[in-house]
């Protein structure tokens, strides 16, 4: 995890500073015991944070964490949740690494316009999204060597209502990144990766944002940044947009970028200019 992440949550104790990699990789969230560590913190401030573990993290009072930290029991529990977490986190002993010991390397790149992983991280709308999510659990649980790539939605849901006067109405809940399981993509210099789509005139530049599933990395591109024209910052605003230019533009940058971010290697990436 970046430092600088990791940096804002100095406040939590160090014998139980393992909390914030717990609660970057949604590992936990189909992980019982896992989450219940984060409920025993504080019943009322896990229900406060919509059991979003990072907000809960950011936002609970110190003397809740210096309370569980000197408690032996939460600790024991605390250590046993751990150990499974990073021993899970290996790549020994998993049914691929044992059905295809001999395998040639190779890396599945798995693309998908929507993940339903969890409510936290609003990058989903129905059955399509939830699919895709229980497909990259699912193959982090066998150990399967995969890549997930998809979109950072920028505006988050868009709920329905009717108001007062009995007109429907759009109502965009927008993303906190401040309090999604998202991490910045840095390259070589420490700055936020970013990527060109090629033959597009005027230039479009998507950044890089990582979400830990498990053992698989999901590659979120995000065009919302400064170094893009107006219009181009909400290619990957909503999942599903009014007109069609935000779902081909998404299309675009997924075939190009999403391929990129799947090949690590590659030297294709630009700064904004």
């Amino acid at each position: 995890m970046d430092d600088s992440i990791r940096d804002q949550f100095a406040h939590i104790p160090e014998r139980i500073s393992g909390l914030v990699d717990l609660a970057y990789n949604l590992w936990w969230s189909w992980n019982p015991e896992a989450r219940i560590l984060f409920k025993q913190l504080n019943h009322q401030a896990w229900k406060a944070s919509v059991h979003n573990p990072v907000r809960m993290l950011r936002e609970i009072p110190v003397e809740f964490l210096n309370r569980a930290a000197a408690d032996p029991a939460y600790c024991h529990r605390y250590d046993i949740v751990m150990h499974r977490f990073r021993k899970y986190m290996s790549t020994a002993g998993t049914w691929f690494s044992e059905e295809y010991a001999d395998r040639p390397p190779l890396t599945v790149a798995y693309f998908s316009a929507e993940y339903g992983l969890h409510h936290s991280l609003p990058i989903y709308a129905g059955g399509l999204g939830f699919l895709a999510g229980d497909h990259l659990k699912e193959a982090s649980d066998l150990g399967l060597p995969m890549v997930a790539v998809g979109f950072l939605y920028s505006q988050g849901y868009l709920h329905q209502q009717i108001n007062h006067d009995g007109w429907q109405e759009d109502v965009t809940e927008p993303l906190d990144r401040d309090a999604a399981p998202v991490t910045p993509v840095l390259d070589a210099d420490g700055e936020d990766l970013v990527v060109r789509v090629p033959h597009i005139d005027p230039p479009i530049y998507v950044a890089v944002r990582k979400v830990q599933v498990g053992r698989i990395p999901l590659y979120l591109l995000d065009t919302d940044i400064p170094c893009n024209d107006p219009e181009n910052r909400g290619i990957s605003s909503r999942l599903y947009a009014a007109t069609g230019s935000s779902g081909s533009g998404r299309r675009l940058s997924s075939a190009s970028a999403g391929g990129r971010c799947s090949m690590p290697s590659a030297s294709s990436t630009r700064r904004c200019t």
